[in-house]
């Protein structure tokens, strides 16, 4: 797909890119408005299927709170941070590495100066469920 752009009073909105990842049920689109370059995901989830539990893993690249990060600098919390915390409240979810290991830090990326906790594995299952899911 070529670039589409829109031009109108104070916007300039353009798709970079469209991709399919799941045909019919996951689209991820790269943009530009005003300058700036964001990543859309849109997850389309068939209503057969919203009555069961929720499993979302991957690796996010940010942070769900400031102890997810060791460091000599500051840590500071970034929008997609505030995004991703939103989505765990909205939805109820419930990180499963942490609920097993509440103090253990669990850093899945490191430089060999920083270390940071940026892959998770949510889930809206109770306790009990969690246990088979991720070992501490």
């Amino acid at each position: 797909m070529g670039h589409r752009s829109w031009t109108g009073v104070g916007q300039d909105f353009i798709i970079q890119r469209v991709q399919r990842v799941i045909d019919g049920r996951i689209l991820c689109i790269d943009v530009s408005w005003f300058g700036s370059k964001f990543r859309v995901i849109n997850v389309y989830c068939p209503v057969e299927l919203q009555d069961k539990e929720v499993i979302l893993g991957g690796d996010f690249n940010c942070l769900v709170n400031k102890k997810d990060k060791q460091t000599t600098s500051t840590v500071r919390l970034d929008s997609s941070s505030e995004i991703l915390q939103n989505i765990i409240k909205d939805f109820r979810l419930r990180d499963a590495y942490r609920s097993k290991n509440p103090i253990l830090p669990g850093y899945t990326w490191s430089n060999g100066r920083t270390h940071s906790r940026i892959d998770f594995l949510l889930t809206s299952m109770g306790d009990i469920m969690y246990k088979p899911l991720v070992k501490g």
